[in-house]
């Protein structure tokens, strides 16, 4: 097999790289992109020059660079390339093509002569003794090419064409959005049923894949859907920083958060290196002594057909199933929370007997504002069962019909529990419930709720009528 491809040239590039003189500073957003600032010091002469950025973000989005001169500089930007015809084998080769080029073998054999065709397999050359085939499964040691073809980088570039009236080293902002940098927030809770509390660990799972590292980093998060974020829009940002890069005080070495525009912006309060190709955890919050209750729910949909409405016919139905097990926790204040709760995955966790911790379930949160309730369904019960059946169906005309239901739930746990039955209608029929054996409530354009408690080792059964009329 070929074990390397050597050029005898060395690769001159053409223009200058700076190092950033201030730290990265990298926001990232939770729809897998984000926006990397930074300052660097260029020695850009009189004239028009090339000025060169290495070091970027392999998933960079041309379009949304910023290139920000200070006026005083007097620099005038005329063109902007993004350079990423990066070397590889196939590259070589395929800019080799009609050239010379040497293979060795590992015996110090030697063939010479000029590229023809390559393929993964097989090199055709062109020499004094004819036309010769080489396969490279066979032993071969290197290829030996006489230059660096040109149009080829070893890394990916940002590169300016740049005039200017004076000479000397300018400090230039850089900002871009690139794909491939991504968050979200993971939550473990332990729960403590019998005290009704539990204890929150937030953290915020960072993944780098953009194709660049970020040494020693400002990092920020934004929590939201962002809809489209405009290279313009990250001016005010990129001026913030700027502006208060030598008066802020140092900040806690957590994350700080703060309302920006209609989302919620994240700061890690000291730097951090994000590497390439890394996932690493930041705590994002902790929360002790939460409140939270507990609900058993019982939801159980009419069936749909072809989107047509297509109810149980009576006596079928009825089989006993478990009850999903919904904790409920106020996102308030005086709750120990109070603060913007960021989309992410929840996994519970309970301590037995012996404090030893197991997993008890998961589920996923949406985006919360503060002062609003987080629902968890951890899963199902084992102890509380619900059964539903039609019980009578009756047409009173051609336009108008009534369905009744019988729902039973059975409580085999040796303490009482609370119960929420969730009763889908139909919703493209106006809906009234003519009678029922219990108050209930109505949730959203279809749907009517019944609560209560359930005594120990208990049954409870609710009965209900619907009246169904046609538009």
């Amino acid at each position: 097999m070929i074990a390397a491809v050597v050029c005898g040239f060395s690769l001159m590039v053409v223009g200058q790289n700076a190092a950033p003189t201030t730290a990265p500073a990298v926001t990232v957003y939770n729809q897998d992109f984000g926006v990397v600032r930074a300052t660097h010091t260029f020695e850009i002469p009189v004239g028009v020059s090339a000025v060169t950025l290495k070091d970027v973000a392999a998933k960079i989005d041309p379009t949304s660079v910023l290139f920000f001169c200070p006026p005083q500089a007097g620099c005038e930007v005329l063109e902007q390339n993004f350079n990423y015809d990066l070397v590889s084998v196939g590259k070589l080769l395929g800019k080799m093509l009609d050239q010379p080029v040497e293979v060795v073998t590992e015996g110090g054999k030697l063939y010479a002569g000029t590229l023809l065709a390559f393929d993964d397999g097989r090199l055709t050359l062109a020499g004094d003794d004819g036309i010769q085939i080489l396969y490279l499964e066979d032993e071969y040691q290197a290829i030996r090419l006489p230059r660096l073809p040109e149009g080829l980088m070893l890394e990916p570039a940002l590169v300016w064409r740049v005039s200017r009236e004076q000479d000397g080293t300018v400090p230039v902002e850089v900002a871009y959005q690139t794909a491939g940098l991504n968050w979200q927030a993971d939550y473990n809770v332990l729960v403590r049923p019998d005290e009704r509390r539990l204890d929150i660990t937030a953290w915020v799972t960072l993944t780098n894949t953009s194709g660049a590292a970020y040494p020693e980093a400002n990092l920020k998060l934004v929590a939201g859907d962002v809809h489209k974020v405009k290279a313009e829009e990250e001016a005010p940002l990129i001026m913030e920083r700027m502006a208060g890069a030598m008066e802020a005080p140092a900040p806690p070495p957590g994350f700080e958060e703060r309302q920006f525009a209609e989302y919620h912006l994240y700061e890690l309060g000291r730097p951090t290196t994000i590497r390439e190709n890394q996932s690493k955890q930041i705590e994002l919050f902790s929360a002790h002594d939460v409140g939270y209750s507990v609900a058993y729910e019982f939801a159980q949909n009419n069936r749909p057909s072809r989107g047509r409405y297509m109810p149980y016919p009576p006596s079928e139905g009825g089989e006993m199933t478990p009850l999903a097990i919904v904790l409920t926790v106020p996102n308030t204040q005086e709750n120990q929370l109070g603060l913007p709760i960021p989309a992410g995955n929840v996994r519970l966790y309970q301590r037995d007997r012996l404090g030893d911790e197991h997993f008890v379930g998961d589920d996923t949160v949406d985006h919360t504002p503060k002062d609003e309730e987080l629902s968890l369904t951890v899963g199902r019960s084992f102890d509380v069962l619900g059964s539903r059946r039609m019980t009578d169906q009756n047409r009173i005309s051609r336009l108008a019909h009534t369905e009744s239901y019988e729902v039973a739930i059975r409580n085999h746990k040796d303490s009482p529990v609370a119960v929420r039955v969730l009763e889908q209608l139909h919703g493209r029929m106006n809906w009234k419930i003519q009678e029922a054996s219990m108050d209930w409530t109505k949730k959203g354009f279809q749907t009517i709720l019944f609560e209560f408690e359930l005594d120990a080792n208990a049954e409870r059964k609710i009965t209900y009528t619907a009246l169904y009329e046609r538009y």
